[in-house]
């Protein structure tokens, strides 16, 4: 073999090893470059458009500004709805958090969709898949009686496989415990002359009252040996009974974690309790379906099952009564109702001391209707006609002394029967859980 074949193949041999050697150095630099890539980091200036190398999330919400904001104003309380999403072609891992310009603020997430992703992150799958996102609701409420609060909102964004670490300066969005469509709740107090007068609920002299709320772990320790806090009849409720309404409501009954209670306002204005005739035993199916359609979309009560005649309401299932402290006939029948709202009864009525006597109901329950500004009313409806405000509203119960009529909360305060055919307003009773 000649010295120059051997020179020649002992170059070709050491330029091999280079180019082994280079390519290995590039695949080195590289892998580092796509690791810094890939290397997890945290928002800039409040942005939810987090970008982490060539991966993003995104989110998306109607109710924040272009810095992923919002204001929430003094003692107030509002609820978002967001959508947290993968906006990569792959999977990948990302979580949420927040910062507040005040410590007086709760910020929780509803159980109604999807959970916050945990600390560490949850994984959402690439883009176009049906798990590339989640939907999250969010309860933000400013304890600060003084002062306005901004909540940002913020999330970090890695591969599924990174280690993601939550930021030491932002702050977890926690569960809601309760009910979170109770806005506000009120103590009644119908003494026009007191320092804490709240007859609607939009006094300023109102006062609050948690009585709605769940203990916690530690304070349901401290409760087994105790009763626990329950919202006082004729209590005031501010709730949202759909994403998109907010009602007052008087508490009825406050038992076993539900509360039942009628709207400030009538529902319906004008209807007959059953207008085919004045036959009371079919009961009020007038009433009935109209109130079903003018409620269907409030979605946050519960859907009421009841059969009339059969279904206690406060420890009596008889829809007849003969005057309003004997009720004791079943004057009709219909088969179960699947509700959102139904209508108080002379029971339930009698609970709160309602009579056969003028303004023996609490004022609330004789207020906004025709005329009621002569019995404390604050709205002065002195001008108003029958079509704006009723002379009253129907009772679920039927007159059981004669075959014509069935019973009314009046104008002036009294339980009082009429014929099927008048026409008078209904106010929705519904049940929410505490």
């Amino acid at each position: 073999m000649s010295w120059k074949y051997l020179a020649k193949k002992t170059i070709n041999i050491k330029t091999n090893y280079l180019i082994i050697i280079v390519a290995l150095a590039i695949l080195v630099v590289v892998g580092c470059f796509s690791y810094a890539i890939f290397t997890v980091s945290s928002e800039s200036k409040g942005s939810l458009n987090i970008v982490t190398g060539n991966l993003y999330s995104h989110l998306d919400s109607e109710e924040l500004d272009g810095k992923k904001s919002i204001v929430i104003p003094k003692d107030e309380s509002k609820i978002i709805h967001l959508d947290l999403v993968n906006v990569n072609g792959v999977d990948a891992k990302v979580n949420l958090y927040y910062t507040a310009t005040s410590d007086k603020v709760e910020v929780a997430y509803l159980e109604k969709h999807d959970a916050v992703p945990s600390k560490t992150g949850d994984i959402l799958t690439k883009s176009g898949t049906k798990t590339d996102h989640k939907t999250i609701d969010i309860k933000i409420t400013n304890l600060d009686l003084e002062n306005e609060v901004t909540v940002t909102f913020g999330s970090d964004v890695g591969l599924k496989n990174a280690s993601l670490s939550f930021p030491t300066e932002k702050k977890e969005i926690q569960k809601y415990k309760g009910n979170p469509y109770i806005s506000k709740a009120y103590i009644y107090n119908d003494d026009a002359n007191s320092d804490t007068y709240c007859l609607t609920g939009d006094e300023e002299s109102c006062q609050k009252t948690d009585c709605y709320k769940l203990p916690d772990e530690e304070e349901e320790k401290e409760q087994d040996s105790q009763e626990k806090p329950t919202c006082q009849p004729n209590t005031i409720i501010k709730y949202a009974v759909s994403d998109t309404e907010e009602k007052v409501f008087y508490v009825i009954e406050d038992k076993d974690d539900k509360i039942t209670m009628q709207q400030r306002e009538n529902t319906i204005k004008n209807v007959a309790w059953y207008a085919d005739n004045e036959i009371n035993t079919n009961g009020p199916l007038t009433i009935l379906e109209q109130l079903g359609n003018e409620t269907k979309k409030w979605d946050n009560v519960l859907e009421q099952k009841y059969k009339m005649g059969e279904t206690t309401f406060n420890n009596n299932i008889f829809t007849g009564c003969s005057t309003y402290n004997s009720c004791s006939t079943n004057t009709y029948t219909l088969g179960e109702i699947k509700a959102r709202a139904r209508m108080i009864t002379v029971q339930e009525a009698a609970t709160l001391n309602c009579t056969d006597t003028a303004s023996s109901c609490p004022k609330w329950m004789y207020n906004y209707l025709y005329d009621s500004i002569k019995n404390g009313a604050t709205v002065d409806d002195s001008e108003a006609i029958n079509e704006q405000y009723n002379n009253g509203y129907w009772t679920t119960s039927a007159d059981s002394t004669t075959q014509n009529n069935a019973f009314y909360i009046s104008n002036q305060g009294a339980l009082t029967s009429a014929k099927a055919t008048d026409l008078y307003g209904t106010r929705a009773v519904v049940e929410i859980k505490k």
